[in-house]
């Protein structure tokens, strides 16, 4: 599903993981299909019952519909421990070696590849969707919301928006501002780094020029992963090893020097610092942090929420779940950014402006 052909779709995510397949007993796999069919989903919206009803509705088979179903609850499940973009993966290759040009499935295969991070395969499959069918306003609209969040070529996003808004497709997203917003920013801050809200920002300071601490491996003092969020979460910490190994974490991940980043040594201390003080929330919004640039989405996301379980008012938490979000659930990322904004989290990757234009 995912491998459907190379693509020219300029993003910085080169380095990006492959979904592993995972070798199953035949009674593994089948207690898993099952369970996959009990994934409950929402109970109105775009991703409810009745949604998938109606497109199970346009296919011919028992086996067909069951496996779109499967792939199908698995993306979209509210439960969102029990999401499996992989697992989804797989069972839309059985599917398009069955029913080759279905298009739903490679539209809902896009999204499971922009749940791993592999933003060419989730244009790959959207692509392939507006290929088999022209009029599916559905794939148009994603396109336009994977380019508004990678920040790519204007003029297509609005191509995109436009043919969707035409075939029908509600502005859900209020896409139709950030693509006005994109058109008026000039190009040179049209890059989104790979899969995260870095420090900096694109319209930021240079790193050169933003003062830091001057370590070795330096912070930048104030603002997203600065010396002033280590500090305050240092305060909380009373063990000197563990303050060393948060700091080490810390400055693996948000150096200004990007070469000093060290995304494994970065995970090692984090896990010593939970491991000593499971109270810690800056070790699981650090530890979110490197899942993320690492692929692991739905493991960033659910550090990200215990970072917010332990401390509700770790802002900075609050910003890095409304930049996932943005793409994906769309309310919820909302409301994590607005109580960023409340608690004084600096908006330096201008997500209000790009998704959230509604929270001013």
């Amino acid at each position: 599903m995912r491998r459907i052909g190379t693509v020219a779709f300029g993003l910085l995510l080169a380095a990006l993981p492959a979904c592993d397949q995972r070798v199953q007993s035949l009674e593994e796999h089948e207690t898993e299909q099952a369970q996959a069919m009990d994934l409950p989903l929402p109970k109105t919206g775009p991703y409810s019952e009745e949604a998938l009803g109606s497109m199970l509705a346009k296919l011919d088979g028992d086996e067909h519909r069951k496996t779109m179903e499967r792939a199908y609850r698995l993306i979209f499940t509210r439960d969102q421990k029990s999401r499996d973009p992989r697992r989804a993966l797989e069972e839309l290759d059985k599917l398009e070696a069955m029913v080759p040009n279905y298009a739903p499935a490679f539209r809902i295969g896009g999204y499971a590849c922009f749940l791993l991070q592999d933003l060419n395969g989730a244009f790959a499959n959207y692509t392939r969707a507006t290929e088999i069918d022209p009029r599916y306003g559905d794939a148009y609209y994603a396109l336009a919301s994977l380019f508004v969040m990678t920040q790519q070529d204007p003029d297509k996003t609005k191509q995109y928006l436009d043919k969707a808004l035409a075939l029908g497709v509600p502005d859900s997203m209020q896409l139709k501002d950030q693509v006005a917003s994109m058109a008026a920013r000039p190009r040179a801050d049209a890059e989104m780094p790979a899969g995260h809200p870095a420090p900096g920002g694109p319209a930021a300071t240079p790193a050169a020029d933003v003062p830091t601490d001057g370590e070795a491996i330096p912070l930048k003092l104030t603002g997203i992963g600065s010396v002033k969020e280590l500090e305050r979460a240092n305060a909380k910490l009373h063990d000197p090893a563990l303050q060393k190994s948060l700091d080490k974490g810390f400055r693996y991940t948000f150096s200004t020097k990007t070469q000093f980043r060290d995304h494994s040594a970065a995970i090692a201390e984090f896990q010593k610092v939970i491991a000593g003080d499971p109270a810690c929330a800056a070790a699981y919004r650090g530890l979110a942090y490197v899942l993320f640039d690492s692929g692991q989405a739905e493991e960033s996301v659910a550090n990200y929420k215990k970072a917010i379980e332990v401390d509700p008012d770790y802002g900075e938490a609050h910003y890095g779940l409304s930049f996932i979000q943005a793409g994906g659930d769309h309310a919820e990322g909302l409301e994590h950014f607005k109580r960023a904004m409340a608690l004084g989290v600096p908006d330096e990757r201008k997500l209000g402006e790009r998704f959230y234009p509604e929270a001013k």
